[in-house]
């Protein structure tokens, strides 16, 4: 492998950190950055299930043109170093020793293939994501007042299975707590009668959109209340939002951006506040084909699809 590789591993807001990580470390050094993709093996629960791997940085390069994969550099073939979480399980697949990595100045190979989820890599350079991961000839859908707020949703087959389902009683007690709300926006996967039901008290619009689509609508809204996903918590800290609001829980078991082993994504910021995330565990398998039949019936693409 090059000087620095990264293993794009799962979705876009997996592969944002793992690109983020990759390139800052190769840029310090002058290190040639190759990142690929990796696919689900058809061998997996989730191919079995229908549920591929969905967007990722790879397919969405004409939106990111500042995120090249490959970037040109100095090549080196030993030392070898890795963090691999496929070949060494052992390792949760986060923790990351980045200011070693930074400060150390030798040549050498250094394979990425991890989730690297953890505030701590990042804070320090926002400005530098925020060109990195601009979506370029993505328009925002609506134009949003400083009190509407954007309800971000992750749910499936994938989520129900792990235990990891938001129920609607986190976002009630999220939007709850905010006072003077305007419209309320839902976007994101998996939107389901579920969902929908649980908060029609306030009348949300819910509109459909892509994931490039769908971040560039996150970096519009100045509310924003977080999935448990890390494709959601990039809109929420690339955003200039003056409100995040994000789920933290104590059940290590449950993805959450703090207490879910090895992941910190606590935004220590004074705009960031933690929600307890309340889960439904429940799997079904009418909770499964429902969801499946959701997919179905709600195609890609931009759309207001209730208001």
């Amino acid at each position: 492998y090059m000087s620095v590789e990264a293993q794009l591993i799962g979705d876009l807001g997996n592969n944002l950190f793992q690109y983020a990580i990759a390139r800052i470390i190769s840029e310090r050094h002058g290190f040639e950055l190759n990142c690929h993709r990796v696919d689900l093996s058809p061998h997996s629960l989730m191919w079995r299930l229908g549920m591929r791997s969905g967007t990722q940085l790879a397919d969405a390069g004409d939106a990111f043109p500042n995120a090249p994969l490959h970037i040109p550099g100095m090549r080196h073939h030993t030392p070898q170093v890795s963090f691999d979480i496929v070949n060494n399980p052992v390792w949760n697949g986060h923790s990351l020793d980045l200011k070693e990595q930074l400060d150390d100045p030798r040549p050498r190979q250094l394979l990425l293939a991890g989730y690297f989820q953890r505030y701590e890599y990042v804070r320090m350079h926002r400005d530098t994501l925020k060109q990195w991961f601009k979506p370029v000839g993505v328009k925002a859908l609506i134009s949003p007042s400083a009190n509407d707020v954007l309800v971000s949703v992750r749910r499936g087959v994938d989520f129900r299975l792990h235990g990891w389902t938001l129920s609607p009683t986190f976002y009630q007690n999220a939007l709850s707590g905010l006072r003077n709300v305007g419209r309320v926006y839902m976007v994101g996967t998996g939107i389901d009668r579920e969902i929908s039901n649980g908060l029609s008290a306030f009348e949300p619009t819910i509109i459909e959109t892509s994931p490039v689509e769908q971040l560039a609508l996150m970096l519009c809204f100045n509310r924003i209340i977080l999935a448990n996903c890390p494709f959601a918590w990039w809109g929420g800290f690339l955003s200039d939002a003056t409100e995040l609001y994000g789920p933290s829980s104590t059940d290590s078991t449950i993805y959450a951006f703090t207490g879910r082993i090895g992941v910190d994504l606590k935004i220590d910021e004074a705009r960031y506040h933690e929600v307890e995330a309340v889960v439904d565990s429940r799997v079904t398998t009418f909770a499964v084909r429902e969801e499946q039949l959701f997919r179905l019936r709600t195609p890609g693409g931009p759309r207001i699809v209730m208001e």
